[in-house]
């Protein structure tokens, strides 16, 4: 939920107090777990990706594909693996490492999941599994959405001009991502 911190205080028992101003309803949520023990998690709000962003990034991947006579799927993975939003696993055993690659990539279309290498030992697996652009944030979203303007420029094929591109990678929307561009 998006909230705003409004003020921070300490009390003569040294606990500390922080009062937010939220945008959602919470009402609901207080009476269940007034007077309760709860966890905590505060950080920057970051918007998600709008559904104009994340449509126009597969308009031109299908014009990309129309243009290379390949399958947008292929360019949409090569385009996952050149932003690099990854982490890598390692340590792992053959089986562990086929369990992980299963469950990873059946997260979506851009969830992919390499085998890099071997670990020194020769006998564990180190592999790099790849994020789906639905678990994007604003940032990265714009990365994919500027490299796939940037080969739709140098394959001729016509892009938005800069101030509507701008526009629509700004223009986020706090609910309902599409999730075709995963």
């Amino acid at each position: 939920m998006k909230a705003k911190i409004i003020d921070f205080s300490m009390g003569f028992n040294r606990k500390q107090r922080l009062t937010l101003e939220l945008d959602g309803d919470f009402r609901n949520l207080f009476d269940e777990l007034k007077e309760q023990e709860v966890d905590v998690q505060v950080k920057k709000y970051r918007a998600k990706r709008s559904n104009n962003a994340n449509a126009y990034c597969w308009q031109l991947i299908g014009e990309l594909a129309e243009k290379m006579d390949l399958p947008s799927v292929e360019i949409y993975r090569n385009m996952i693996r050149q932003i690099g939003v990854y982490k890598d696993f390692g340590g792992l055993t053959e089986s562990t490492a086929k369990t992980l690659k299963t469950a990873w990539e059946k997260l979506g279309l851009g969830w992919i999941c390499e085998q890099l290498d071997y670990e020194d030992d020769g006998d564990s697996i180190v592999l790099r599994c790849y994020y789906g652009s639905s678990s994007y944030n604003t940032k990265q979203m714009s990365r994919l959405i500027d490299s796939v303007v940037a080969d739709c420029k140098a394959l001729g094929i016509e892009t938005l001009k800069p101030v509507e591109l701008e526009r629509i990678k700004n223009e986020w929307e706090s609910k309902g991502v599409n999730k075709n561009c995963n």
